[in-house]
């Protein structure tokens, strides 16, 4: 939503809605409690897939880096959200708007539908929460391109990339990726750009990633071809086959993630289309809120996809996690080619690392 500030500049917030008095309702006081309650298990989901990326060494290092770097960003999400909402609602009055009137538009350059503040302290909390809101979702779409990055760096370097950290990679990226974010995000935020640009700066952007993301693919998965139907002759030291199979498991990991995202976007652009064109007047509140809770609850879909895909970390989640060891989650899992689960099992964290890398770190020792 923009926001017209002294008469003079605009600010460009992530909100839909503004000085909202229906969420004052029963109803949407009730919805509204029961939506913090589920980000609060939100936080708490990420940070535990956080930990167990960090503990159980599945993938190189820099990868796990970025993966916990990006994914721990949720709680700037959780921040920003939760600093909007006292102006989402209108429980928090600003001088100049009037009380009775609710602002609903994504944005908009009809001089009416634009909040007049004369004050901007007044939003203080409202633009906090902004800047961190258009931080993180610059910083999800960076994601896709940094985890792109990071796989070419391995690819290239598959001769000894897992035998060396390597940490500078990672921390280049991280740096170089949120100097970048920081930048757009400023310049959405005082809406140095229009929405256009900046919406096809994103599909260029993801676009970018995706064709790298195929290629680096086909590339591994060719290399893992030649090597398997080389009838025992060996092509490829054992250092080069591992990075290739490790390139193969997070290429994989990584497409599921990105099916999910694609069908979460999709969701988006019919309730988006649907309110854009006011096709059912009276859904308009419940489908605002569906809509947030779209973006904001994203960790309840990519964590699970992300849990569903590696095996060791499924089973320290149920070991580890009671509420995960009722008969729906332990039956959900189970049909995910979980396995058993109980805390008897033969792998803890460590075995469940030299798993991956004993092998290769043996051969290493013998050079």
């Amino acid at each position: 939503m923009i926001f017209l500030v002294n008469s003079t500049y605009h600010l460009w917030v992530p909100i839909y809605i503004f000085n909202g008095g229906e969420y004052k309702s029963p109803v949407m006081v009730t919805l509204i409690i029961f939506e913090f309650l589920i980000s609060v298990f939100c936080v708490l989901y990420t940070l535990k897939l956080c930990e167990l990326i960090w503990k159980i060494r599945v993938f190189h290092v820099n990868m796990s880096i970025l993966a916990v770097a990006y994914l721990i960003q949720y709680i700037e999400c959780f921040v920003g959200k939760w600093l909007m909402m006292g102006h989402q609602t209108g429980l928090i009055g600003v001088e100049g708007v009037p009380s009775n009137r609710t602002y609903m538009n994504w944005w908009t350059s009809d001089q009416f539908s634009i909040p007049r503040v004369q004050n901007p302290s007044e939003l203080l909390p409202l633009l906090i929460g902004g800047c961190l809101i258009w931080h993180y979702l610059f910083s999800m779409i960076g994601f896709i391109f940094s985890f792109c990055a990071e796989r070419a760096i391995a690819t290239l370097l598959s001769g000894d990339y897992e035998k060396h950290q390597r940490r500078y990679i990672s921390s280049t990226i991280l740096i170089i990726s949120h100097v970048i974010t920081i930048y757009l995000s400023y310049q959405t935020f005082t809406e140095k750009v229009e929405f256009v640009p900046t919406v096809m700066g994103c599909m260029i952007c993801v676009s970018t990633s995706c064709v790298t993301f195929v290629i680096i693919m086909i590339v591994n998965l060719k290399i893992n071809k030649l090597q398997s139907s080389s009838g025992g002759l060996i092509f490829y030291t054992l250092a080069f086959r591992f990075q290739v199979k490790e390139n193969i498991r997070a290429l994989k990991l990584a497409y599921r993630v990105l099916v999910c995202i694609g069908v979460y976007i999709f969701v988006l652009c019919i309730v988006l289309f649907t309110l854009f064109f006011d096709v059912f007047p009276s859904l308009n509140q419940f489908l605002i809120f569906l809509l947030e809770n779209c973006i904001y609850l994203n960790p309840l879909v990519i964590c699970s996809v992300v849990f569903y895909s590696i095996e060791p970390w499924q089973k320290a989640l149920i070991r580890e996690c009671p509420i995960f060891k009722s008969r729906v989650f332990v039956c959900i899992f189970s049909s995910s080619k979980l396995g058993a689960v109980s805390s008897k099992s033969s792998f803890g964290y460590q075995q469940t690392t030299d798993l991956y890398f004993t092998q290769l770190q043996t051969s290493w020792l013998k050079k």
